[in-house]
């Protein structure tokens, strides 16, 4: 158009000049060298020259120089034989309801049944606005394509199978992200009191891959109650549910009897164990629930107005998951826990009873089985042959739990793990989930890496398992 100002700009090899036409349109004209001589030109025929708008389109400009108007522009011609392309219209992206910014963003919010107490807390810790799942919760987020409304639905985790975290420091973050890859659900930690192994501590491995994964479930099974404090516990499992963004899962029992003997001579109350358990259980839920002044009344654990930061995400608390394989500790798991977890070395057979003896409670107490999971660990070695799986575990149990005085090492192959090729490996782990469990944890004895790819062709294979 006569009149308006061109745009010329030096390319970043400082020497090919371009100019831009209002149409968006690039001509290259001619080295530098010679638009430096046309503008010399046009100062001794006394034409004065127009300063090029200082804009860059984003294609490798440097710098502005001074341009003419077009009429007058040594490359007018060119440019008016050029075709004119009609600039292509982009249609605009609707902005979802949940990152619609000021007062119009936040009426829209409420117009679509998004709380406000839901929006502010996205807001002040930082978490998704964009219609991403929520962690922490089994129900995901999802988005109308048309409107961007964004609604909730009842749709599982990607996967009911989580998988057990190694112990070895520098495999922590690859085999996390590998897990999350292969699309398993969680990663799960372990309070072991042993020091016949290495171990790292369950909570600090959480914290460390609350920063490095973004969906897996974080779970701990399970921490001995008792040896914390209640409220300093209550703050560190609240603390890793803030850092993850709410998906933490804690698992927690009286722990083993021949264990006590090493706290209590460290100092460590281990009397009335089982009351202990209720009661940490109570203030934990106490401090989550009422953070600013809770109360608790117990025979152990009394106090009021008393407040721990931060709250955690998931309200009012992370889940909690009872380990217990007695009866009267199975009837106190569906009384007062979310949930019961078998621990990995009880057989197959064993679980099952336990199981049975569960669903009934929950019959018995009332319980909506929508609200109380139940899990398993189960030690898993995958080859070729039962044979090859067989050989791998002998001494990978010997190694583990060689000298203990509750298992016996030699026997565990074939009484507690599931072995073999993957085939064979899904079948008797689909059995637990027709029964009634509703997450197997996978915990490799060997080669943490190699297993874990190896247990990646169990999460299709399952993906179709019933559910109770």
């Amino acid at each position: 158009m006569p009149g308006r100002p061109a745009i010329a700009c030096v390319d970043k090899d400082n020497r090919t000049l371009h100019a831009w036409s209002r149409s968006g349109g690039a001509v290259r004209l001619r080295s530098r060298s010679r638009w430096r001589g046309e503008t010399e030109r046009t100062r001794a025929e006394g034409l004065r020259p127009v300063q090029a708008e200082a804009r860059c389109d984003g294609r490798g400009v440097r710098r502005v120089v001074e341009d003419r108007r077009p009429g007058d522009h040594p490359a007018a011609a060119l440019r008016a034989q050029l075709p004119r392309v009609p600039a292509r219209r982009v249609p605009r992206r609707p902005v979802p309801v949940g990152r619609r910014r000021g007062h119009r963003g936040r009426v829209l919010e409420r117009l679509a049944g998004v709380p406000d107490d839901a929006r502010d807390g996205r807001r002040r810790r930082g978490l998704p606005q964009d219609g991403r799942p929520r962690v922490g919760d089994h129900r995901v987020r999802q988005r109308d394509r048309l409107t961007g409304m964004v609604s909730m639905s009842s749709t599982p985790p990607p996967s009911r199978l989580s998988v057990g975290a190694p112990n070895a420091p520098d495999m922590l973050v690859p085999f996390a992200r590998r897990a999350e890859e292969l699309g398993f659900g969680g990663i799960w930690t372990q309070d072991t009191l042993s020091a016949a192994n290495f171990s790292l501590d369950g909570l600090h491995v959480l914290s460390y891959l609350a920063a490095v994964t973004e969906r897996l479930r974080l779970g701990i099974g399970v921490l001995y109650s008792g040896r914390r404090n209640p409220a300093v516990q209550a703050r560190e499992l609240a603390t890793i549910d803030q850092l993850s963004g709410g998906r933490l899962t804690v698992g927690i029992g009286v722990g083993l009897a021949y264990h006590r003997e090493n706290l209590a001579a460290l100092g460590i109350r281990t009397d009335r164990p089982v009351q202990r358990l209720i009661e940490g259980i109570g203030v934990m839920r106490a401090l989550w629930s009422q953070s600013q002044a809770a109360s608790y009344d117990g025979e152990i654990y009394s106090f009021s107005g008393i407040g721990v930061q931060p709250a955690p995400v998931q309200r009012p608390g992370p889940p909690i998951w009872i380990g217990a394989r007695a009866e009267p500790a199975l009837r106190r798991a569906v009384r007062i826990a979310d949930g019961w977890t078998g621990a990995a070395p009880v057989a197959t057979d064993d679980f099952l009873q336990q199981l049975a003896f569960v669903q009934r409670e929950m019959d018995e107490q009332g319980r909506d089985p929508a609200g109380f999971t139940i899990s398993k660990s189960v030690y898993v070695a995958v080859e070729r042959d039962e044979e090859e799986a067989r050989r791998r575990l002998i001494p990978a149990f010997e190694r583990a739990f060689g000298g203990n005085p509750v298992y016996d090492a030699a026997s565990m192959t074939d009484r507690v793990a599931v072995f073999g090729p993957p085939d064979r490996c899904a079948e008797q782990l689909a059995k637990l989930f027709d029964a009634g469990a509703d997450e197997l944890i996978l915990y490799p004895l060997y080669d943490p890496a190699e297993q874990l790819e190896a247990f990646g062709e169990l999460v299709p294979a399952l993906a179709g398992a019933s559910r109770p």
